[in-house]
């Protein structure tokens, strides 16, 4: 079992070394030569042994499906995560499905955008009962943060600017709000082109709003922040980072985050597109904002 994990750890370096010597010489041309991945093409996929053994197989695994999928959105123009569900839904071996299946939809189930599909593929794919359980109950609360139906709140949460702020204060505006934290690099990645979306909606019926899921000892580290990187918007911390209720309530498994409620304080999207995605503008756009 050794001997096997050290060679999948040897076969994952394989595989990923087109992708990541194009990164880092970024140059985006880079190939590797014909018959460099060949000992991949003699792996067997449905290996239970080593699927529980061994993590390198286990990652082997995830890239190998993870193609299959891509193989799939082009054929088929499915999400992301949809071709990825069904892809995952057709593995023979039983324990390597439930596995990969419940490990996707227990955090790809709070971020997709076709949820009745998405929980749809999963239940007919799954065979395990008890894995099947857990995803029907976050399904059903998921179901609650449909568009239209009002949105949970938060309540007195410390602003920047001084005093608290609760989401009833932006009653009768458009809210966009951005969960993160100063620790999460992705988090850090989108403050340019929120900045781009604030400027372009400036004094338009639309608040921006920050909320930060730092934990009470980078408090300090938030306001910092703040002032470095000149962040602009409302600028809010959460009470209680992770267990926040209102995180809880949106089922937040991974920041950035975006959410966007109405003027009535009814759910626009509870999983809204990113300020780097031309898709928000489109959407704020089309919202008449």
């Amino acid at each position: 079992n050794e001997a096997k994990n050290i060679n999948y750890e040897y076969l994952s370096f394989l595989n990923n070394y087109k992708e990541y010597h194009s990164y880092f010489s970024k140059n985006e041309d880079f190939t590797t030569s014909k018959d460099f991945t060949k000992e991949l093409n003699d792996v067997d996929y449905t290996n239970e042994n080593d699927f529980k053994f061994s993590s390198n197989y286990r990652n082997l695994l995830g890239s190998y499906y993870r193609n299959q999928s891509q193989e799939l959105v082009k054929k088929d123009s499915l999400e992301n995560d949809i071709a990825h569900l069904k892809i995952l839904a057709s593995i023979n071996n039983e324990t390597i499905k439930n596995k990969m299946l419940y490990e996707n939809a227990e955090f790809g189930i709070t971020y997709t955008n076709n949820l009745t599909d998405f929980y749809k593929i999963y239940s007919e794919g799954s065979t395990d009962s008890k894995n099947n359980e857990k995803i029907n109950l976050i399904y059903n609360k998921l179901k609650v943060l449909s568009k239209g139906n009002v949105s949970p709140k938060f309540t007195n949460y410390e602003n920047n600017a001084g005093g608290t702020t609760s989401l009833d204060d932006f009653k009768g505006k458009f809210v966009y709000i951005d969960v993160w934290a100063t620790w999460c690099g992705p988090c850090i990645a989108e403050i340019p082109s929120l900045k781009k979306v604030e400027k372009k909606y400036h004094n338009k019926n639309i608040e921006f709003v920050s909320i930060s899921i730092d934990k009470e000892k980078d408090h300090d580290k938030w306001k910092k922040m703040i002032v470095d990187k000149e962040l602009g918007g409302m600028q809010l911390y959460a009470d209680n980072d992770w267990k926040s209720q209102f995180i809880e309530d949106y089922l937040i498994k991974g920041i950035p985050r975006f959410i966007l409620i109405d003027p009535s304080g009814n759910i626009v999207s509870s999983n809204a597109p990113r300020p780097s995605d031309k898709k928000l503008t489109e959407l704020l756009d089309e919202l008449k904002i």
